[in-house]
């Protein structure tokens, strides 16, 4: 700002040029910190939006195994929907507790372990089960090796696939959904 700009706002009875500059600072500060607040609250919508996708997919699979719990007509029926909604509560309680870490100010865990992918996917696939049914769909699945051995988060890996799979059974109005599983090596 040039000293003639101030002085033309400066009335020579009222205001002097310190105060001026003072409110012209104060200003500034206050439209940055609405700024910042503006942008927290897009973060916060964000992180609310991620959280209702986070949690719907699993409360979901709770519901339709209860349901089908009810209509079982064999044990073994009865003990894998009954599995499969300890499994989404295990998820949901898990995605409760990161909201929880989160607000608190506090990183997320990650626990890496050897998982068999293949098996890991399809003991996570029989949480998908009813979903895929329900909408008459099928799922085809490809594995790229028999057994293959990562290390990995299984219940973060859980919440991406389950989110993917979750949006192609959504949007998938008829035929099927098809699954590849492999791994593909770091390149360095």
């Amino acid at each position: 700002v040039h000293d003639y700009a101030i002085d033309d706002y400066i009335d020579k009875g009222s205001v002097t040029r310190n105060r001026l500059i003072t409110a012209v600072v104060t200003a500034i500060r206050a439209f940055e910190q609405f700024r910042r607040v503006e942008r927290m609250s897009a973060r916060f919508e964000l992180l609310v939006a991620s959280i209702g996708h986070d949690l719907r997919s699993p409360l979901q699979v709770i519901q339709s195994a209860l349901s089908l719990i009810e209509r079982s007509s064999t044990p073994e029926q009865r003990i894998q929907r009954v599995r499969t909604a300890q499994f989404a509560a295990k998820t949901v309680s898990r995605l409760v507790d990161d909201i929880l870490s989160i607000a608190r100010g506090q990183n997320l865990t990650f626990s890496s372990q050897p998982v068999d992918l293949r098996r890991w996917f399809e003991q996570f696939m029989s949480t998908f089960s009813t979903k895929i049914a329900n909408k008459n769909l099928s799922l085809q699945t490809h594995f790229e090796s028999e057994h293959a051995y990562v290390a990995i988060d299984p219940d973060r890996l859980s919440q991406c696939v389950g989110n993917l799979l979750d949006n192609a059974i959504r949007f998938t109005d008829k035929g099927r959904i098809e699954v590849t599983v492999g791994l593909e090596a770091d390149p360095d």
